[in-house]
């Protein structure tokens, strides 16, 4: 019968099962994420990219660098070919007006009523958005070498190059790639350039560097052991205005 079909099959599933799973594994972590993303790709995908950042943390250490790598002074060493690997680019993207009127409703904001004004050229963040891909990509790379788990972003610097009504008349490449690395006292930051270039003119329409720490846990534990002691000989004594923070439930983009 079909009942008894099923029940002698189970054996050889339950047997066959952890198979396929180690043969899954190994083809994310040897499957490296393309250079040049694609929405029609699905090594482009996040559920794609997502899984790499687990697997890649598991031979990855924070703060560490991996063989091959080395530093001099406080600057980890990189040729173009390091960079080149640590790069990723989205050709021909548009800005999509309904999406970032959405994306604004979201942050609070309201869109400039002329894009063509010189207001509508201060810096603005929406760019951003579109970058989460591409580092994605570039941590879980091979190439990269610290752990794709436990970056924490330090800090960021925005430049707009025009106005907004730029921006929606244009056809955009979008690219981004580690420009350095260097030690500190934590571990090791890394700086990555982000660009919006304009196909038709070849000029830079927005950029940002964004930095990242890779934690080096050994001797963040041993420098907060002394700072937590020399904390608690000098007490902090003051007043906190009762709305500070408040502020940040809504993002201000």
């Amino acid at each position: 019968s079909r009942s008894q079909t099923a029940y002698a099959m189970f054996p050889l599933v339950i047997a066959v099962f952890p198979w396929l799973v180690l043969l899954l594994v190994a083809y994310l972590l040897l499957t490296e994420p393309p250079k040049e993303l694609d929405s029609t790709s699905w090594r482009s995908s996040f559920v794609f990219l997502i899984g790499r950042v687990f697997l890649r943390a598991c031979v990855r250490r924070q703060g560490v660098l991996s063989p091959g790598w080395a530093v001099e002074g406080d600057k980890v060493k990189m040729d173009e070919d390091a960079k080149r690997n640590l790069s990723a680019v989205w050709r021909g993207w548009r800005l999509d007006p309904d999406v970032f009127a959405r994306y604004c409703q979201a942050c609070g904001i309201s869109p400039p009523s002329n894009p063509g004004s010189a207001s509508a050229s201060d810096p603005f963040l929406y760019p951003e958005t579109l970058f989460l891909r591409h580092m994605i990509a570039i941590i879980t790379s091979t190439s990269f070498p610290f752990s794709s788990l436990g970056l924490i972003h330090l800090r960021q610097t925005v430049e707009t190059h025009c106005t907004l009504s730029d921006l929606l008349a244009a056809r955009c490449d979008l690219c981004c790639g580690v420009c350095d690395m260097r030690a500190t006292d934590k571990g090791f930051e890394i700086d990555m350039k982000c660009d919006v270039h304009d196909v038709a003119s070849g000029r830079i329409l927005w950029s940002a560097v964004t930095t990242l720490l890779s934690r080096n846990k050994t001797t963040v534990e041993k420098q907060g052991k002394s700072s937590r002691a020399h904390e608690a000989s000098q007490p902090f004594s003051g007043d906190i205005d009762s709305y500070t923070g408040k502020h940040l439930d809504v993002p201000d983009g």
